[in-house]
Parts: structure tokens; sequence; C-alpha cells
């Protein structure tokens, strides 16, 4: 780990420009407000009780900077954190597409005090101190203290409650310069600053405790956290995650920890696989769930099916199975994003049969429509539904047209119809006439 010693609020504005606008959080408030850095150390260059206000700025991300640039994380956390691990390399080097959360400069004066919460996301956190001292309130998040921290964070009665007083245990801690502390996923902590600090921190998921992350993140959407304060990428790092952990569970290096981890990822990822094709959410919702898949799963279904057979297998302690029963290589696991279209389009077929083809062609349009130019499929694939005869004469084995034709199958013997004479053409009409025509003519 390497930290810049003696770092200031003046370093900052120097390292970062003194016109970069951050998010500073009015204390007594617990609200959002905007400042430039120097407007921030105009700020913190007043003496304590000459202040007007109580500021701390906790949410200054530096991955990308100079600043970042001079630190180098815990060993422990750069060896666990998805970013590095499970994050595609590519999209983080070339594109600059990733989870910008694994380094912040926190900024407190005097008296700040964030009240209780939870990181985003479940994730975990390492904090140092650089200068200062911080003090903290802790809350094991066990299930009953997981639901009594719900319900005070959506009564209307937070603000009023101190959320310690309604557990049973509340710990704390007291952080002085030069320490480093790893914080656990879900725990639920409050911040209080006693003087002038400056930290060091940063956020990061892994794989150590999959089913407390995917706990929280879920607790975010029953309470309507606001996206910009969860964790970016959530649902896309899960996908990357699951792909990841299928080539490293062939090893037989799991611990049981992750493999317990794993079967909650796959119940989470099973319900956003069957949210992409519900018709019962909306247009947008749909399409807000596929632009979480990552580019390079080919066949949702096929990766989770495998995964799960998988962490069975490890947890049963029986021998895993060959992977080429399965699919003959794991690139076949990495998919297009058309090929997802065209699940979507079966599943319309197999579920809306009895609509009108114009109401089907329609449905077509609309999943043309959610995508861009890019995305689109040259050739949108529309899966006919085969027609079942009424009444089948003979049982027909499920074989394809191809398989017919192309293999030495031979029909079933049907059997033979009864013989049936033939009844000679009857005469046609005009010719009816003509005859009769003719014997009246001879009356006469």
């Amino acid at each position: 780990m390497e930290m810049p010693q003696g770092l200031s609020v003046q370093n900052v504005v120097n390292y970062l420009g003194q016109n970069k606008t951050v998010e500073c959080l009015h204390v007594p408030t617990q609200q959002s407000e905007t400042m430039t850095l120097q407007q921030y150390l105009d700020y913190v260059s007043l003496k304590p009780q000459e202040r007007p206000k109580i500021y701390n700025i906790i949410t200054l991300e530096i991955g990308d900077s100079f600043l970042g640039s001079m630190i180098q994380r815990p060993r422990i956390v750069r060896d666990l954190d998805w970013v590095d691990t499970v994050w595609p390399h590519d999209l983080k080097t070339t594109h600059l597409e990733y989870p910008r959360v694994q380094l912040y400069c926190l900024m407190g004066v005097q008296d700040c005090y964030t009240d209780f919460h939870i990181d985003f996301g479940g994730t975990s956190v390492f904090y140092h101190i650089i200068s200062g001292e911080k003090v903290f309130y802790f809350v094991e998040p066990t299930r009953t203290n997981l639901q009594l921290y719900e319900r005070w964070s959506t009564s209307p009665e937070q603000m009023r409650t101190f959320f310690g007083d309604l557990v049973p245990e509340c710990k704390r801690v007291h952080l002085k310069a030069g320490y480093t502390m790893i914080i656990p996923s879900g725990w639920i902590h409050a911040v209080f600053t006693p003087c002038d600090t400056m930290v060091i921190g940063g956020n990061f998921l892994h794989g150590m405790d999959m089913t407390g992350q995917i706990q929280i993140a879920e607790m975010e959407i029953r309470t309507n956290v606001p996206l910009r304060f969860r964790f970016p990428f959530f649902d896309k790092m899960q996908w990357y995650a699951a792909r990841h952990y299928l080539q490293r569970i062939r090893q037989q290096d799991l611990s049981k920890r992750e493999l317990h981890g794993l079967q909650s990822l796959l119940v989470y990822l099973g319900k956003i696989s069957k949210t992409m094709v519900d018709f019962n959410k909306t247009k947008e919702e749909r399409k807000q769930e596929r632009k979480k898949l990552p580019q390079g799963i080919k066949n949702v279904n096929a990766l989770l099916e495998t995964l799960q057979l998988y962490v069975n297998h490890s947890l049963n302690g029986s021998p895993l199975p060959e992977f080429d029963s399965y699919q003959s290589d794991l690139s076949e696991l990495e998919y297009l994003d058309s090929d997802v279209d065209h699940n979507e389009l079966q599943y319309e077929e197999e579920e809306e049969a009895p609509l009108k083809h114009e109401r089907e062609s329609e449905s077509d349009r609309d999943f043309l429509e959610e995508y861009s130019d890019d995305e689109k499929p040259e050739k949108p694939i529309k899966v006919k539904k085969e027609r079942k005869p009424s009444k089948p004469r003979a049982k027909m084995p499920n074989l394809s047209m191809f398989d017919i034709e192309k293999s030495k199958f031979k029909m079933p013997q049907f059997d033979k119809p009864k013989i049936i004479q033939e009844q000679k053409p009857k005469k046609p009409v005009a010719s009816v006439f003509k005859r009769l025509s003719k014997s009246l003519n001879k009356k006469r």
C-alpha cells in the first residue's frame, strides 16, 4: 500500500484544479450542495468557529487523476476487487468504461457527521486516515438489524431518530492518522469527524460475500434509492462475475463461501433474464434490462444452467462433468446482443400465438425500435410455429425436416387405406341440356 504523506486540501486543489466542481454534504440537512475546490479551500481556511456551515466531501473520485496515480490500494483490496479481476480489461483501459468507485478523496471539517448508511451495492470499503481522526459507529448486518434499517431509512422520522438506539448493539471504532480499516459488506455505519480530516478510501465488490452484496442491492431497489447513489454497472458486473466463475469453477479452486454465494448470484441473474422477455413489463423496462446485459454472452440460459450444474456438483462433492457435453467451447457462451433479441422473438411466438398477424408484425417493429442502428440484427429472425395436425393418424418422432432428409430415418408404416372403387365422372351440365333439347325437338 502506498499513500501520499502530508496530503492537504491545497495539494488536492493543485492536483485536480481549482475549478473542479465537487459535491459537498451539508451536515445539518444531509443534503448535497455543489462548489468548486477553490471555494472549498477558502472555506476550510477559516477557523472552525467562523465557518457559516458544516460541509463534508465524501464523493470526490480520483481514480484517473494524477493524485490517484500516487496511490496504491492495500493488496487484499487489489486481489479481491471485481473491477480488476472480473471486469474486462479492454473496457477499462481502452474505452474507460468501468465502475469509478475504486479511489475517493474524503475531506471533512470539525463536527462533520454522516448518518447511518450502507455503502452502495453492499460494497466493502477500505479507509486510510492521512491526517485527523474519524469515529465510526457500526451495526452488524443481521436479518433483524437490516429490517430495522430498511424501516428507519424510509420513515419520515429518520432525521429525528438515532438509529443506534433502535438496535441491540452499536459498536464504536476510533481511527487516527495512519490507521487503515476494511469495512465488510453490508455493515451499517455512521461517521463523526472530531477535527479536520483527510482520508483516502474506496469501494469494491468481491466474491467472498455475493449474498450480502445482492441483498443490499435488492434493498436499494425496494427503498427506491436513486440510480446516482447506487453502484454503477451493478447488474452488468454480476453477469461478468458469472462468466468469470464459470471458468474458475472448472479449476476446482473455489471456497464453500464462494460456492454458496454463486447460488445467490444465479437466483438474482435468473430474475433479470426473465424480466428481459416478460411482456407484463413495459417495453422501456425490458429495454433497460437488456442494456444491463454485457456484450460477450451468446446464450444467457446456457450460461446460467451450466454454472448451476457445476455449483451443484461442487457442493455435493461429486466429480465435475466434462464441459464438452454441455458446450463445445467457452466461446459459445460469449454472445452477441442480437442473439438475445432472437430469443425474445421466439418467446413472442410462443406466448402470443393466438394473436393476429398484424399484432405480431407490430411487436417485431417495436422490438427493432428498441435498438440503435448499430445494435439491430441485419435480418431479424422470425420463428414460425408449426401447426399441429388436428387428427394425427400416427405418432411422428420429434425430428426436423433436415434430420429426415439427411439421416437414414424410416417413415412409420401407416395402415393401408380401404380401396374405394372409382366412380365414373358425372357429365357436365351443358351436355345434359343438349340431350334434353334434342329429345324435345324429336317429339315436336
